[in-house]
């Protein structure tokens, strides 16, 4: 292969070269491949979790958007349909992320993980389930802070682990 750019991380052993024809070549140490798993995985997960709290914000206006013709998902699935793809999105995902931290060996980060799902559960049976078009601002108020706290508790473990052990 000729070279023409290269690329070297070596703590993470990836190493990334570009041909003549600009095509991108990736060889990746398998032994390190966890590292990347989480930097792909975590944040698409609680992309979709964030779309779980975005969904909320569309009970409030579900009148609306049918008149403007929009296919929220609470429009597009109805109300009750869509407060169970809520709650599932946010909750599975950070279920997998747990998951995730504890196939790595980081039980602690992974119980506090599950720890802080927990109130949120709460928070959707009490809150989201019963009635999403009156208690949205509340389940928001009430459940958003402990998945920010997952996201930062996710983002310590990611910093404190030891990929290459």
């Amino acid at each position: 292969m000729n070279d023409f750019g290269r690329f070297v991380y070596e703590p993470a052993r990836v190493y990334i070269f570009i041909d003549m024809t600009h095509k991108l070549f990736f060889i990746i140490d398998m032994t390190h491949i966890l590292f990347f798993i989480i930097l792909i995985v975590s944040p698409i997960l609680y992309s979709i979790a964030g779309l779980g709290i975005a969904i909320v914000n569309d009970f409030k206006s579900i009148e609306g958007d049918r008149e403007l013709g929009l296919q929220s998902l609470p429009v597009a699935f109805g109300a009750d349909k869509a407060k169970w793809i809520c709650a599932g999105s946010i909750t599975l995902t950070q279920l997998g992320v747990a998951g995730y931290l504890a196939s790595i060996n980081e039980p602690i980060y992974a119980g506090i993980l599950l720890a802080l799902i927990l109130p949120q559960i709460f928070f959707q049976a009490t809150l989201l389930i019963p009635d999403p078009i009156e208690n949205d601002v509340k389940f928001q108020a009430s459940a958003q802070p402990f998945l920010v706290f997952g996201i930062l508790a996710t983002a310590l473990c990611v910093g404190h682990h030891d990929f290459s052990a």
